[in-house]
């Protein structure tokens, strides 16, 4: 059985048709997603737990004035990380989902739609990856500057 997958944006006369090997290496991708998807959810919730703990840590210690501003801005960086790795998890479980429905009914406009989750995925992926990098590149000119001034 073929499945008919209309593009309905850019070609509108284009039509697109899966095997049933495509169909069923979609079928086994699914489980791999949410599996993917649960484990980040769990490792946003240890990073929001974690930062509540960063935050204890530094009311214990509240005498040294430092080590209060450390433990706030630590909470604020780890809440900020938490919500960074949920949203791709959001988006990677509603992708599955899409993608499950599509297997099963064969609804053209399910497949549009996990495309379209699974664009926001690696778009939010590649934006993080982009930050991570100019962070990690100005760390090192930090560094760099600040042995150099001592």
């Amino acid at each position: 059985m073929e499945s008919k997958i209309r593009i309905s944006r850019d070609a509108e006369n284009l039509e697109t048709r899966l095997s049933k090997f495509s169909i069923e290496n979609i079928r086994a991708t699914v489980p791999w997603l949410k599996f993917i998807s649960f484990m980040g959810f769990i490792a946003s919730g240890f990073i929001f737990i974690a930062a509540f703990f960063t935050l204890g840590a530094s009311g214990i210690i509240k005498k040294m004035d430092e080590a209060w501003e450390i433990g706030v801005i630590t909470f604020a960086i780890y809440i900020i990380i938490s919500f960074l790795t949920f949203f791709p998890s959001k988006y990677l479980l509603n992708y599955a989902g899409l993608l499950k429905g599509f297997v099963q009914s064969n609804d053209n406009s399910l497949i549009e739609r996990a495309l379209f989750m699974q664009r926001k995925y690696w778009t939010f992926i590649g934006i993080i990856s982009i930050i991570y990098f100019l962070m990690f590149f100005l760390s090192l000119i930090a560094f760099a500057l600040g042995d150099f001034f001592r």
